[in-house]
């Protein structure tokens, strides 16, 4: 793997199935008053997440289109 970048990108992946897996656990748990933070940390990390790989994605693009 040359492009280093794309690692902050896996680790919000990281959080968000975290996040999805806290909000599971708080829901079977019936703790609902956590139900809200671990479902926005689960979003906000997907969404993030996304975003980064789409921004280091078009980088690389523009990089190899640069450079051939």
């Amino acid at each position: 793997m040359k492009d280093n970048f794309f690692w902050p990108g896996f680790i919000l992946v990281a959080v968000a199935l975290n996040g999805i897996i806290g909000a599971v656990l708080v829901a079977a748990y019936h703790h609902y008053e956590w139900l809200s933070p671990t479902l926005l940390v689960a979003v906000l990390g997907s969404i993030a997440a996304a975003l980064w790989f789409t921004v280091e994605l078009r980088h690389v693009a523009e990089l190899e289109k640069q450079s051939g």
